[in-house]
């Protein structure tokens, strides 16, 4: 079962869109991009909160969408939206869990530091 579409994206998406109805307008939105990686919070178009805030480019009018939260890209129902979505999010993934080796290495030398200056 899929979720009803928000209203204020509903909005959005007609109005950046040539087409007048949701099914025709998703269509014509063919490229999605991470702009924000989470240092902050945002809010999507549609109002909600977002960690990630990303931007879809619609391809018939040249209008961008953004900042536009991954759950709201998702009602798209588009496989290249998709797509492109699951691979800013591996990216992600990657990044995430190198940053959090990165603070555990870097939290383990400053112990060590601390240990050995001591005697």
């Amino acid at each position: 079962m899929t979720l009803p579409v928000r209203k204020s994206l509903h909005d959005a998406v007609l109005q950046a869109s040539k087409a007048d109805t949701w099914e025709q307008a998703t269509k014509e939105w063919n490229e999605v991009s991470l702009i924000f990686n989470g240092i902050g919070r945002s809010n999507c178009v549609c109002g909600n909160a977002i960690k990630y805030a990303y931007e879809l480019f619609n391809g018939v009018t040249g209008q961008r969408l953004f900042p536009i939260g991954s759950d709201c890209v998702r009602h798209f129902h588009r496989l290249s939206l998709d797509q492109q979505l699951e691979e800013e999010e591996k990216l992600l993934r990657k990044v995430e869990h190198l940053t959090r080796k990165a603070k555990k290495k870097e939290k383990s030398r400053s112990i060590k530091v601390t240990l050995t200056s001591d005697f």
